[in-house]
C-alpha cells in the first residue's frame, strides 16, 4: 500500500511524503503551523468519503496526533496535528471531534469518527448538523477545546502538451497568484500530467513551465526528435469555489491566450492588469477568444490534446484537432 501525505503551507511552499508502507508501522509526517495536510492512498486522494477494500476509513486522535486507519491498521499519522496551530486536514467529508470536549462526560467517548458522522458524541451535540462545521468549530472553541474545523482545498490538474513529455524530464509546473506569489509546484509526471494543490485559495492564477536541466523533455511534433524545453509555456484561469478541482491543461495555445490577457512571452513575467472583476473578466475573454481562434468551444485551458505523436515517439492515429493543432504551432518555441 503506498501512502502519500502533502502539506501545503499558508504560503504556497509543497512537502511531500510518497513511501510504501511498512507492515508495522503507519506513515509519518508532522504537522506544520497554518498547514494543510492532503492524504492519498494508493493514488486516491481520501476526503473522507473514500473506502478501502469495502472498509472505512476512519479518523482517530492519538495524544496530538492525527490518525487515518482501517479496521484500526494505522495507514497515516500526522505527529502534532492537535498541537499546531493552524493544522487542517484536506476534505470535506471529514468530521472529527476532540474526545476531551466538555461535558466531562464525553471524555470516555470514542474520538474516532467514521466520515460524515458524529459517532459517541451525537446525544451531547444534536444540534451540530443544523450549524455545520464551521459552527461546531466556533461553538466548541469557546469551551477551550481543541476540534479542527477541516477547511475545503482547491486541486489544479491538467497535461502539458509541447508534444509528449519523456520519461526523465526535468519540467516542473508552478501556480502563482497574480501578485506573483507562489501557490503550489509539481514535477510533470511521466504522461505529461500533473497535479497541485493550491488550499483554500480561490482568484485569478497562472500556471508555468520550468526546466532544472538541459536533457530532453518531449517529442518536438515538428521534427519528431527529442527535445528540451527553450520556451515559457503559460496558462491562466480563475479558481471560483475553494474545494473545486479545475482542469489546466499548459500548451502553446494556453499561452498565446495568457500573452494575449497581459504575460510576457519573452520570459513568462507581467500580470493581468485591473481591479478583481477586471481580471477575471480579462482571463476569461481571453481563454475563450484562443479557444473560437482553435475551433474550440469553452476555455481553452479545458481543450483535451491527444498529440499526433505518441510517447514513444511512434504516430498517434488518434490524434485529435488540438492535436494537430499543437503540431502545427510547434515551431512556436524554436
Amino acid at each position: 500500500m503506498r501512502i502519500q501525505i502533502t502539506t501545503t503551507t499558508a504560503h504556497g511552499k509543497t512537502e511531500q511524503i510518497d513511501i510504501e508502507k511498512s507492515a508495522t508501522a503507519p506513515v509519518q509526517t508532522k504537522a506544520m503551523a497554518q498547514g494543510m495536510v492532503s492524504i492519498s492512498i494508493d493514488g486516491v486522494k481520501q476526503t473522507g468519503q473514500e473506502k478501502i477494500n469495502g472498509k472505512a476509513v476512519k479518523v482517530k486522535k492519538n495524544g496530538n496526533n492525527l490518525v487515518l486507519e482501517v479496521e484500526g491498521e494505522a495507514l497515516a499519522e500526522v505527529t502534532d496535528f492537535f498541537a499546531t496551530e493552524g493544522a487542517t486536514l484536506d476534505g470535506a467529508g471529514w468530521s472529527f471531534a476532540e474526545a476531551a470536549m466538555q461535558p466531562a462526560a464525553l471524555a470516555d467517548a470514542s474520538a474516532t469518527l467514521e466520515a460524515g458522522a458524529l459517532a459517541a458524541a451525537a446525544p451531547f451535540l444534536s444540534f451540530i448538523p443544523a450549524l455545520g462545521a464551521v459552527a461546531l468549530g466556533a461553538a466548541v472553541a469557546s469551551s477551550g477545546d481543541d476540534t479542527k474545523v477541516i477547511q475545503p482545498s482547491t486541486t489544479i490538474s491538467g497535461t502539458f502538451v509541447g508534444g509528449p513529455a519523456l520519461t526523465g524530464n526535468g519540467l516542473t509546473v508552478t501556480l502563482y497568484d497574480m501578485a506573483g506569489n507562489v501557490l503550489g509546484t509539481s514535477k510533470l509526471k511521466e504522461d505529461g500530467s500533473f497535479s497541485v494543490n493550491i488550499g483554500t485559495y480561490t482568484g485569478a492564477i497562472v500556471a508555468k513551465i520550468s526546466d532544472k536541466d538541459g536533457g530532453f523533455d518531449f517529442w518536438d511534433e515538428g521534427t519528431g526528435q527529442g527535445k528540451d524545453i527553450n520556451a515559457i509555456y503559460m496558462s491562466i484561469d480563475v479558481v471560483t469555489t475553494a474545494g473545486e478541482t479545475l482542469v489546466l491543461h499548459i500548451n502553446a495555445a494556453t499561452t498565446i491566450a495568457a500573452v494575449k490577457a497581459g504575460f510576457n512571452p519573452a520570459d513568462g513575467s507581467g500580470s493581468v492588469a485591473g481591479s478583481a472583476a477586471e481580471i477575471i473578466t480579462t482571463i476569461n475573454a481571453a481563454n475563450a477568444a484562443v479557444a473560437k481562434i482553435f475551433g474550440q468551444s469553452g476555455s481553452i485551458t479545458q481543450a483535451a490534446v491527444n498529440a499526433t505523436i505518441n510517447q514513444d515517439g511512434t504516430a498517434n492515429t488518434s490524434a485529435n484537432e488540438m492535436g494537430k493543432i499543437l503540431a502545427a504551432l510547434s515551431g512556436v518555441d524554436e
